[in-house]
């Protein structure tokens, strides 16, 4: 069991630092503008999260479920 909790808390780590990261990645987007080459961040949360809109209330279904094992456990 204590290597699955070592593995949780490796995983819960890295999601939080991809998430900063995510986060850092718009910031920089809106202050400087395209900063990857042909890849807009900005672009692809928007994609993502009109994908959701389109499917209605599948859509919003699957949105909370990821909101609720991405959501703070605090």
């Amino acid at each position: 069991m204590e290597i699955l909790n070592t593995v949780k808390t490796w995983v819960t780590g890295i999601a939080q630092v991809l998430v900063a990261l995510v986060g850092l990645a718009v910031l920089a987007e809106i202050a400087f503008g395209q900063f990857l080459g042909e890849v807009s961040v900005v672009d692809n949360i928007i994609d993502i999260v009109s994908r959701f809109g389109e499917r209605g209330f599948v859509g919003l279904v699957a949105l909370f479920v990821v909101l609720h094992f991405t959501g703070d456990k605090k």
